[in-house]
């Protein structure tokens, strides 16, 4: 016979948990001794950029991220956009998608080390990608992503595949390169390879 568990439930009132000890764990102040803690608190994929950092990115002219993306992501490989210079994304939003999110990662973090590494070495101050890079890899990023529509319609209407409508090119299946992670990979290190067309590099006027 197991004994029945002692459940407690806390209001952190949003605040989540204070701290951790050797103990238990901290809620404004009060310890609450356990034997064992579970992190399971979920996580969200897929939805605005500016929701999950909870703070607004502002840009050129006071532009505002959550507007420029309003109707869809506007990137190129999903790293950096125009209007915002020197700011770099990482995860798969119009980038690469895999079963393992180390792989996509490590790619970008190489990325955005071989952009900074030249900006370095050219003594520029500020790196910013033209508007037609960004609408050119778009175009490309939604041809490709043509080939998986049929497919993500069979999934279970979710915010995965935008409610079932994939085609609105929102959802977080539908924001992944469509052509797979090695024509992904590909395709990036060709890019840095053959002088990152697209990337102005300047100094502060």
């Amino acid at each position: 016979m197991f004994n029945r568990p002692n459940v407690s439930l806390l209001d952190t009132h949003g605040h989540g948990v204070g701290r951790i000890t050797p103990n238990g764990i901290v809620v404004e102040g009060t310890e609450y001794p356990v034997d064992c803690i579970i992190y399971a608190t979920g996580f969200e994929v897929g939805t605005e950029y500016t929701r999950r950092a909870e703070v607004e990115v502002f840009g050129r002219g006071g532009l505002q991220l959550s507007k420029h993306w309003a109707d869809d992501f506007q990137t190129l490989h999903g790293v950096t956009s125009n209007g915002f210079p020197n700011l770099y994304f990482m995860g798969p939003a119009q980038g690469p998608g895999d079963v393992n999110f180390l792989y996509p990662a490590d790619l970008q973090a190489r990325y955005v080390t071989r952009i900074l590494s030249r900006a370095l070495a050219e003594g520029s101050d500020v790196v910013e990608v033209t508007p037609e890079a960004v609408a050119g890899y778009v175009a490309h990023f939604r041809e490709v992503a043509l080939d998986n529509l049929d497919f993500y319609r069979q999934c279970t209407p979710s915010y995965y595949n935008n409610e079932g409508d994939p085609s609105q090119y929102k959802g977080f299946l539908s924001q992944r390169y469509g052509g797979g992670f090695a024509q992904y990979r590909e395709m990036v290190l060709n890019w840095l390879d053959k002088g990152m067309s697209g990337l102005e590099f300047s100094k502060k006027s």
